[in-house]
């Protein structure tokens, strides 16, 4: 299960076959199909619905590894202006 933060309310549809599932403000519990369904992701990525902290940190911090594996001289680089 995950848990979202809605920020400004929207509507979800699985298929044709599914009722309208309402996302008011405020937290909600989705299953696995839900969560991974595209326009929830980009309600994510657009800021109408947000991850809690510790879900949001994890994310971030996974990020910012796969950066550092896709370009270790930039991430290196980085570090470098930080530590001056």
């Amino acid at each position: 299960m995950y848990t979202i933060i809605v920020i400004h309310p929207f509507k979800l549809r699985l298929n044709s076959e599914t009722p309208v599932r309402d996302f008011a403000e405020g937290e909600h519990t989705l299953s696995e199909e839900e969560y991974g369904h595209w326009f929830v992701q980009s309600c994510i990525q657009e800021g109408r619905a947000a991850l809690p902290a510790e879900e949001g940190d994890a994310q971030t911090q996974d990020d910012g590894a796969k950066d550092e594996e896709q370009n270790p001289q930039s991430t290196a680089q980085s570090k470098k202006k930080v530590k001056k």
